[in-house]
């Protein structure tokens, strides 16, 4: 696979890829003028790898932290037929019960408690916790030590600091974002159990 985004996120995908048994063939990247990346190589800007179709068929991870920016460029690539591995830690826990879409990043200590539904194309940190019965939209990002209780909904787009705290059967609407050390819930109305 190859990486889109070759700054700070970039080098964490790469290192979870690598613990994860994935093959990284190298980088793409719009802003970064270096020639390799952790020792993999920057090939060009994410135009050259629109245009390489034997990489486009290999698939890529979108290492862009701003929720709209992933949704913009993974929208784009989805429509020539990329495909979007997850890359999951293997220090991460994930619920057998727990379902999945494609394109997440799961970093080490994470974990994805029985029965959620994770969406697509989310960034989770190390140390989150989104308990049990949980349904997670797309192009979420989860900060670290980020605590989500049960039966609660998240939209799409969400940004969940650092330490912050969803208490259970709340809902984030799409594009809401909470600040670190917060506690969500408080004054939200509960969402009812279906």
């Amino acid at each position: 696979m190859y990486i889109l985004g070759a700054g700070t996120l970039g080098e964490i995908v790469l290192e979870t890829a690598t613990r994860a048994g994935l093959k990284v063939s190298g980088f793409y990247d719009d802003v970064s003028e270096a020639s390799a990346c952790d020792e993999i190589p920057v090939l060009g800007c994410l135009d050259d790898f629109r245009n390489n179709h034997t990489a486009m068929a290999e698939g890529a991870f979108v290492a862009i932290g701003d929720n709209w920016k992933r949704q913009h460029c993974i929208e784009s690539l989805r429509a020539l037929g990329v495909r979007f591995p997850n890359v999951i830690d293997p220090m991460a826990i994930l619920s057998p019960s727990a379902t999945l879409g494609e394109g997440n990043l799961i970093m080490p200590g994470a974990y994805i408690g029985t029965k959620c539904l994770l969406g697509s194309y989310n960034i989770i940190f190390p140390g989150v916790s989104i308990t049990h019965h949980n349904h997670i939209g797309n192009y979420c990002f989860f900060s670290p030590s980020a605590s989500v209780g049960g039966f609660t909904r998240i939209g799409d787009c969400c940004k969940v600091g650092m330490n912050c705290v969803v208490l259970p059967y709340r809902e984030l609407k799409s594009g809401m974002e909470c600040a670190p050390l917060t506690v969500i819930g408080g004054n939200l109305p509960p969402v009812v159990k279906a």
